[in-house]
């Protein structure tokens, strides 16, 4: 069955705005894909992994960092 934001796990974020939801589409110890959604006015905080490979697709918005 095709993974989607209709059928896989679904987490609310942020500290500052509690409107941000994450789905994990694929979620392995070799590869995470998760789709997010942020609203106006939200943003990711500022942090960093010890050890991870990130690629970032914004379909709208802009990067601020």
């Amino acid at each position: 069955m095709p993974i989607s934001v209709d059928n896989a796990e679904h987490y609310n974020w942020g500290d500052d705005c509690d409107d941000c939801d994450g789905w994990h589409l694929v979620k392995s110890a070799a590869l995470s894909v998760i789709q997010e959604r942020v609203p106006p006015g939200c943003c990711e905080q500022s942090h960093k992994h010890e050890f991870a490979e990130q690629f970032f697709l914004y379909l709208m918005g802009r990067r601020l960092w």
